[in-house]
């Protein structure tokens, strides 16, 4: 049977070697053997274990130069696996022929090696320790973060051997499988530090007060180049400080070789503020407006200037432009503020002034007083007619018309390029109908009863004239216009304080008609609510009287109320209570303190008073103890057949239930029994029976029947017995 030869190629990409295997024999006779990866990738990682490389491509190409014991590997197809894993190895395996994988996974796997980044590091230290640093922080920091940054090194430990000669050692601390060396030692250089001399020279420009920042530049350049090692100086704007007139700047300095210092400064500088612009706007401003005068003109100018602040004083001089009346050429002369403020030496420009017109407004008022006018319309329109005809009058407005005065005053608004010299005209005129003086406000009062006032009418041209007088409210108020003598009446009281508009006029003549006010003072009335009071309210010590009273006419708003009585013997106190505000029903409360039944002199009136004036008034007398009244007088005589009993009825006024009423008799004789009976609080029956003759006793042998209130005796009778 003749071979046949199969040529198998199986090519490895590698970033330096491809490798190509041959296989040849008789392959319809051998049966295909299944592997797993696991033979080649454990002698894999034991190479990779056992070797060091300098870089991922050399570990590519030792893996591909190799010759693989593991079963059925014919060679290893290697590629870098990612930059983010920079020491691992995607590893495929090429299989001899007559071989299969097992799994599908075993196709690929990948490894790490051992990566020796000694040159790196080496070349690292070299170029940093060729560099010059401002001090041992700047050199530690700048080192230790140059030799971090490679790729493997986990961290470094920085340590000073002699800080004063920058003589330091670094301890490395590598990634897994990384390998370098494990310290390096050597020498820093050192840069001359400027720092110190160039804050020196920035600080002492702190009280300087510069012009414009070209003018801080050159002095900062000039000063600090003058530093041996400062190569330029930069100044950039940072912020701006109004109320302290500061500028902030940052000052960026480069240093020439061996020399260093900080990068940028920080400096607030004072600087003079420029009002030049400020001032030009300002002025730019008034070019178009037109002033009255040229005196104003230059003293709003003038004025206007000085509210800038750091102007002192301001010099102004105006020229008119050359056939022209109302342009002015002016020059401005500032005189700034001490240091802080500065500005051009003078400025220049234009105002205008307005045409004033205030002679044609004269000449009008002279041709409207020679004339005399129908009704106060014409006036009014005749006014307006003549002021709107001149030019420059923008608009006429008649603010009034004083019928009494017979004048007219006009508010004039000119156009933008005129001006007069009072805005506000007074004009007087003359009429030729009869007119009625101004009649000034009244007032009716009901608190002092003067509801009725006549007023004499004044005018001109009023004789064998019909007068009319009409009421706004004539509910309210009653007019009657008689000999010209006006006659007001209040028809009614109010509350608080009405007002009603009262014209006057003319009979058919509304353009004489005049107004006025009349305002009503009302006073309040008081309408007992309590039904049956007596005149004269008697009460015991420490009762207490309530009377219900409303108030007509009450305006809680302006009038008051209290409660006084007519003496001050103390004998009653008052006092007023809302009952029912919102109806003004309100309550009157008299307490009873001290008796003053002795005499008819004593009774006290208790007065309500509205706006400090008595409006109504209660008698009140004061009692100790309760009225005793019989059938039988008070200490007369009584005669009684022996054995007999005679009968009485007593009654008691203002008794209480507490009141403790007794009978007894002036001696223990046994001549007559008295018996008390109660019959409620106010009624009581007496009894007296006849025990015994006492007849034949002379007068003084009688016996008298005593009743008693409370311990006091206050009823007696004399009895006789036949």
């Amino acid at each position: 049977m003749k071979k046949l030869l199969t040529a198998l190629s199986a090519i490895t990409l590698t970033a330096t070697t491809t490798t190509a295997v041959v296989s040849c024999g008789p392959s319809s006779k051998m049966k295909t053997k299944k592997i797993t990866q696991a033979g080649i990738k454990t002698e894999v990682e034991e190479f990779l274990s056992s070797q060091t490389f300098n870089s991922r491509e050399q570990a590519i190409k030792a893996l591909s130069d190799k010759q693989w014991k593991a079963e059925g590997i014919n060679a290893l197809q290697s590629s870098a696996m990612s930059d983010i894993l920079p020491r691992s190895i995607y590893i495929t395996p090429l299989l001899k022929p007559n071989y299969s994988w097992e799994n599908e996974y075993d196709k690929s796997f990948s490894a790490m090696f051992q990566l020796d980044i000694t040159q790196t590091v080496q070349n690292k230290y070299q170029e940093l320790t060729s560099i010059k640093y401002l001090s041992i922080d700047d050199a530690k920091t700048k080192i230790s973060q140059g030799l971090e940054s490679l790729y493997g090194i986990k961290s470094v430990n920085f340590t000073w051997i002699d800080s004063t000669n920058m003589k330091f050692t670094v301890a490395f601390n590598y990634e897994t499988n990384i390998i370098g060396p494990k310290s390096l030692s050597g020498t820093a250089l050192q840069k001359v530090n400027l720092t110190n001399q160039i804050t020196e020279v920035i600080e002492s420009f702190e009280a300087t007060k510069f012009d414009s920042e070209k003018q801080l530049q050159e002095a900062l350049n000039k000063s600090l180049k003058e530093i041996n090692g400062v190569s330029s100086v930069k100044l950039i704007l940072d912020s701006t400080n109004s109320k302290t007139s500061s500028t902030t700047y940052k000052i960026e300095v480069t240093y020439k070789d061996g020399f260093g210092g900080l990068n940028y400064y920080k400096q607030s500088f004072l600087m003079k503020t420029d009002l030049t612009n400020q001032i030009k706007d300002l002025l730019d401003s008034f070019a178009t407006t037109y002033f009255d005068t040229r005196l104003a003109a230059e003293a709003a100018i003038e004025q206007k200037l000085k509210t800038i602040g750091g102007i002192s004083e301001v010099r102004i001089s105006a020229t008119p432009l050359e056939n022209t009346t109302d342009i002015y050429n002016y020059t401005i002369t500032p005189k700034y503020d001490s240091n802080d403020y500065t500005g051009a030496e003078t400025y220049q420009n234009q105002f205008k002034v307005k045409t004033n017109i205030t002679t044609l407004v004269n000449d009008k008022q002279q041709a409207f007083e020679t004339q005399e006018f129908a009704n106060y319309f014409d006036a009014e329109s005749k006014a307006k007619e003549l002021l709107e005809s001149i030019n420059g009058i923008f608009s006429v407005k008649v603010n009034e018309v004083n019928k009494e005065a017979s004048t007219i005053t006009l508010k004039l608004v000119c156009d933008d390029k005129f001006v007069v010299d009072a805005t506000e005209v007074q004009w007087n005129f003359k009429v030729a109908f009869p007119k009625i003086n101004k009649i000034e406000n009244q007032q009716l009062s009901y608190r002092d009863q003067s509801i009725t006032k006549t007023i004499a009418i004044t005018g001109s041209k009023l004789d064998n004239k019909t007068l009319i007088a009409t009421a706004a409210k004539p509910d309210l108020l009653a007019v009657k216009v008689e000999n010209q003598n006006l006659t007001i009446t209040a028809l009614t009281n109010v509350s608080g304080a009405v007002t009603s508009q009262i014209t006057l006029q003319v009979a058919n003549a509304p353009e004489t008609m005049i107004s006025f006010n009349v305002t009503i003072q009302g006073q309040p009335e008081v309408e007992i609510l309590t039904p049956s009071l007596p005149k004269l309210l008697k009460m015991r010590i420490g009762w207490e009287q309530e009377i219900d009273f409303k108030l007509n006419y009450f305006d809680p708003a302006t009038d008051k109320i209290a409660a006084a009585p007519s003496d001050n013997d103390g004998q009653t106190a008052g006092e007023i209570v809302a009952k029912d505000a919102s109806l003004n029903i309100y309550t009157l409360k008299i307490k009873a303190l001290k008796g003053n039944n002795i005499a008819n002199n004593g009774q006290q009136q208790m007065n309500i008073l509205v706006n400090d004036a008595v409006a109504k008034s209660f008698g009140t007398q004061i009692y100790t103890l309760p009225i005793l009244s019989s059938s039988i007088s008070n200490s007369s005589q009584l005669a009684i057949k022996t054995y007999s009993t005679a009968t009485m009825e007593l009654k008691l006024e203002l008794s209480d239930p507490n009141d403790k009423v007794s009978v007894r008799v002036s001696d223990n004789d046994g001549i007559v029994v008295p018996t008390l009976t109660k019959i409620d609080d106010a009624n009581y029956k007496l009894d007296i029976y006849g025990a015994k003759s006492n007849s034949f006793f002379p007068i003084g042998g009688n016996q008298d029947v005593v009743i008693s209130i409370n311990g006091t005796d206050v009823w007696k009778i004399n009895t006789r017995v036949r």
